[in-house]
């Protein structure tokens, strides 16, 4: 007999079904196994767009995702080695203190994003974007990366526009 697992889409709520091959009359309820952090994100379609989301302290190593737009979401400390974030879109999120050795983060954008103290030593920032957002009050939603470590980092073609941080931390790598 084929076991039945079942969730509403999107949520961790159990779902009624019918148990397709016993013939039973009524229904049966499975409790679905909820997703973790790193399950979650690389079940999101491509593009999707979560929006105050908090992954502080997450162990998201290895996490693949699908070009995802994150805005005022939290990352703060959590563990980002290796994951796949590229094309990613981030919007005013906390990524102080993450490790991010060994990400991949080509074409990825960050804009007015706090990357104080972030270790991205080993990760790819090919054609990556670090800027600011428009606010309309000053300081424009800078993005921060002061204290960031980037030995090893490939930084190839990475755009930067007004970044606090960005001339000591790249005079740092030498």
């Amino acid at each position: 007999m084929a076991k039945w697992v079942a969730r509403e889409h999107g949520t961790d709520r159990p779902q009624k079904i019918r148990e397709p091959e016993s013939g039973l009359a009524g229904t049966l309820t499975l409790m679905a196994t909820p997703l973790n952090p790193r399950q979650r994100l690389a079940a999101l379609q491509r593009y999707a767009a979560l929006s105050g989301e908090d992954f502080t302290g997450q162990n998201l190593v290895s996490a693949r995702t699908s070009q995802l737009r994150f805005t005022r979401c939290s990352f703060v400390a959590a563990d980002l080695r290796h994951a796949d974030l590229d094309g990613c879109s981030f919007r005013f999120c906390d990524l102080s203190g993450a490790d991010l050795r060994g990400a991949s983060l080509r074409g990825a954008h960050f804009a007015g994003c706090d990357l104080r103290g972030a270790d991205l030593r080993g990760a790819d920032l090919t054609d990556a974007g670090l800027g600011r957002v428009n606010t309309g009050r000053p300081p424009y939603g800078l993005t921060d990366i002061t204290g960031a470590r980037l030995e090893g980092a490939i930084l190839r073609d990475v755009r930067h526009d007004d970044v606090i941080g960005w001339r000591s931390a790249v005079d740092h790598i030498g």
